[in-house]
């Protein structure tokens, strides 16, 4: 048995009218949390079905080697802690970048896409569409869509970045 109240009164109705009325609440409030997740928060989403996890430990990161990676030189490795499917279709890239000393990354253009460099330690030189400029730890470059940069290693030890790209329009799931 329960109650169903209506303006502070007390309505009596039986377990089975109860027990419907509160699977509906709940399946309601499911709905509510669902398309607020799928609609305002994609990341909510892909946190509610469990697709990825809230937490990922250094160890547990994806990583990639590349060797004279868009024709730079010498190796750079990436440590990826979302990807594409995880972003909700935002970005192709996110990753903590190891650039060691005397390594880069050749020149490229971004075509449809978006890339910024966020430099965490080491010190980097980016070229910006054909200028050269030195970075060091908190600085950071944007390369817009249709714009070219590239990264070199200066310093003498590990340069060390994130590096995050973006869809210019974001892809639909």
């Amino acid at each position: 048995m329960g109650f169903l109240y209506a303006n502070s009164l007390p309505l009596y109705m039986g377990a089975k009218d109860a027990a419907k009325r509160a699977a509906s609440f709940v399946d309601e409030a499911w709905r509510f949390l669902y398309l607020y997740a799928k609609l305002i928060q994609p990341g909510l989403f892909t946190l509610l079905h469990k697709e990825a996890p809230m937490i990922k430990k250094n160890h547990e990161l994806k990583k990639d080697v590349h060797k004279d990676f868009r024709g730079g030189k010498g190796e750079l490795v990436f440590y990826h802690y979302m990807d594409e499917q995880s972003s909700n279709g935002a970005g192709r890239l996110f990753c903590k970048a190891v650039l060691p000393p005397g390594s880069s990354v050749g020149v490229h253009k971004h075509v449809g896409d978006h890339e910024v460099y966020f430099i965490l330690s080491g010190k980097a030189r980016v070229h910006d569409n054909g200028v050269p400029v030195e970075l060091g730890p908190g600085d950071m470059q944007h390369c817009l869509d249709g714009q070219e940069h590239g990264l070199e290693n200066i310093g003498d030890t590990d340069l060390v970045y994130i590096a995050n790209i973006l869809y210019t329009e974001q892809k639909k799931a």
